[in-house]
């Protein structure tokens, strides 16, 4: 799992323009535990991957390995942590990010079964992005730099290098990411009284 590390004032940013920092940063928490307790549903090798180590990891260490994402832009961080895991493991990888709260562990388990049969397994969000990647080999192209990252572009744009491979691919349920207020789910937006 990719993560920003909780940090007031980094995380959320576009949440936070309309709704505050304090709050957008209670909000990503409450994303992190989400995915967090998926992840816990699953007996998978799991790698948690945070931009900066965190002070406190709140028992992470006992059920999942932690170590810092390395590159720059979000794709050069993909393309490592697809690539290590890919290596450590001597099989498949999948990734995830930390702010799908729609994110089921049953979304993670088709994953994995889809990479039985297929190259490339991915969950489409509904901004463009992906809220899941995963393959049965590294493909560096699929993480490329010119590839306009954090846009509505992403997914159309992976698919098509994906196609121009002749990967097969599994396309899992469409999601919705939380990057801004109309993204959230009606019982955090209760929750906060936004």
């Amino acid at each position: 799992m990719l993560l920003k590390s909780p940090i007031l004032g980094t995380a959320k940013t576009r949440l936070a323009a309309s709704i505050g920092d304090q709050a957008a940063l209670s909000i990503y928490k409450e994303l992190i535990a989400h995915t967090q307790s998926v992840l816990a549903e699953l007996n998978y090798n799991t790698v948690i991957a945070y931009t900066e180590l965190p002070t406190s990891i709140d028992g992470w260490l006992d059920k999942f390995t932690i170590v810092k994402q390395r590159g720059e832009t979000l794709g050069e961080r993909m393309s490592f942590a697809i690539k290590s895991g890919i290596h450590k493991f001597s099989k498949s990888c999948i990734i995830i990010g930390s702010d799908c709260y729609q994110l089921q562990s049953k979304h993670i388990r088709e994953a994995a079964q889809a990479l039985q049969k297929n190259d490339l397994v991915i969950g489409p969000a509904k901004d463009g992005g992906y809220y899941l990647i995963g393959m049965t080999k590294y493909y560096p192209k699929l993480f490329s730099d010119d590839i306009p990252w954090s846009t509505d572009q992403v997914f159309a744009q992976t698919i098509q290098r994906a196609k121009n491979l002749n990967l097969t691919i599994h396309l899992l349920d469409e999601l919705s990411d939380v990057d801004t207020i109309d993204d959230l789910p009606q019982v955090l937006k209760e929750k906060y009284k936004l």
